[in-house]
């Protein structure tokens, strides 16, 4: 289990405790800082593992004084790890195939977990800030094809992905970006090649003009 605590203002992490339990199970959760001096972060390790709608209570306190407490249903929490390995390649009939994995398979056989994650495709132009989005049905597959015609020609893009349970709205944090090229379209080819051939034919028919005029 992750927590995390976040303040719009500056947070000394050592100044605070969070609480949490089970039953009659406790446990004591060490805050660390983020990267960020507003936020601090701790992992606790529940060896007895987590079952759905299991309701765990959290404290948070700062000294002797107690902030808030707030109780967290396992299954509204469901957070996936971030996909990894993304790869995008061509196909022979031009469109592009992408496949991510995610913590959830092992060797080739697929938890019946991942069977029901929903899978998010989100891709862009390199350096412009509009994306598609493109949500994967769940089929234990992960992988997208996207159609090549549908692209821009001779264009880099950034394609992420992302993963969520159906039992919650929770993504995982996206996966590492992957930038793929879209190749040159036959009409861009025709569009150098043509011009380049008329000063071919014209330089020709004068070079042919000037010695036949000799």
């Amino acid at each position: 289990m992750v927590c995390s605590l976040t303040s719009d203002q500056v947070v000394t992490c050592s100044e605070y405790n969070i609480n949490v339990s089970k039953y009659e199970e406790f446990f004591q959760c060490d805050l660390k800082q983020h990267n960020s001096s507003r936020g601090c972060g701790c992992l606790i390790n529940v060896e007895s593992g987590f079952v759905l709608s299991e309701l765990f209570k959290v404290q948070v306190s700062r000294g002797k004084n107690v902030l808030f407490t707030k109780f967290v249903n396992t299954t509204e929490s469901i957070k996936p790890k971030k996909p990894f390995r993304v790869t995008v390649n061509q196909t022979q009939n031009d469109n592009f195939l992408i496949v991510w994995e995610t913590e959830y398979q092992v060797l080739g056989y697929v938890y019946v977990f991942s069977l029901d994650l929903i899978s998010e495709i989100v891709y862009h132009v390199e350096g412009s800030k509009i994306s598609t989005i493109l949500n994967v049905t769940p089929s234990g597959r992960f992988k997208y094809e996207l159609i090549g015609r549908n692209l821009k020609p001779n264009t880099n893009y950034i394609v992420r992905a992302r993963i969520k349970s159906p039992l919650s709205n929770r993504f995982s944090d996206y996966s590492p970006a992957v930038k793929f090229t879209t190749p040159t379209s036959p009409d861009q080819i025709f569009k150098i090649i043509i011009p380049i051939v008329c000063v071919i034919l014209i330089l020709s028919v004068l070079i042919i003009y000037f010695f036949i005029d000799k």
